[in-house]
């Protein structure tokens, strides 16, 4: 992939000549800011405490956001929105032929974000997932309905052919698979220290979090 993506844990760089110690800039901040969020939570996140986390004043922050919901607003259209125009922009009339595909691909790429991106995982299930979380709210009105509602239709499709398991309501298929997917990197922690000779490598993953989306398609037998 070739999205320009910030990472995860920031801290200032030296600073160069001529240049005041504390200048920070504005991506900086984004990049604590989530790296908060994934830690700590969202509503549990203050400037101050986004400040702190890069080794500034208070005032430093509110010299790129005037207060916390710009900040919030920036995170929403710089950092999660992305990765969002990535995963839906591959639910297209033609790769609609096979839904299962598509559900695998958008699967295969979220897997890759969280690897990239280690505050996907557990700030998208803590906060951005859910229509009263904050970063929810920002992003519930920009949701592509009419791709949701394509994608929804050839699932049933699928469905009535048997290449999907008709079982499955087919309005759940989607989140059901996001979940298999993200559930494993917002708790790997916590499973790193109750199976500590566990091999949670990424490839590991891979290979366990993709099983698991083709278990979840795999047509009844």
């Amino acid at each position: 992939m070739t999205d320009d993506y910030r990472g995860a844990s920031v801290r200032p760089s030296a600073s160069k000549a001529g240049r005041p110690r504390n200048a920070v800039s504005r991506e900086q901040f984004l990049d604590a800011a989530v790296t908060l969020f994934s830690r700590q939570g969202v509503s549990a996140t203050t400037l101050a405490h986004i400040a702190r986390e890069v080794g500034v004043t208070s005032a430093m922050v509110h010299y790129h956001f005037a207060n916390r919901d710009q900040l919030l607003d920036a995170v929403a259209g710089e950092r999660i929105m992305p990765f969002l125009d990535t995963m839906w922009g591959l639910i297209t009339p033609e790769s609609l032929a096979d839904p299962a595909q598509v559900l695998r691909d958008t699967a295969a790429c979220i897997f890759d974000h969280s690897v990239r991106l280690p505050w996907l995982a557990p700030m998208w299930l803590a906060d951005t997932a859910s229509p009263n979380g904050e970063l929810g709210q920002r992003i519930m009105h920009l949701l592509p309905v009419d791709k949701i509602q394509q994608l929804t239709e050839g699932i049933k499709a699928a469905q009535a052919s048997g290449r999907l398991d008709p079982r499955l309501q087919p309005q759940m298929i989607f989140m059901s698979m996001v979940g298999l997917v993200l559930l494993p990197f917002a708790t790997l922690d916590s499973c790193s220290q109750v199976h500590p000779d566990a091999d949670f490598s990424t490839e590991a993953l891979r290979h366990h979090v993709m099983s698991s989306v083709d278990n979840l398609l795999c047509p009844p037998r």
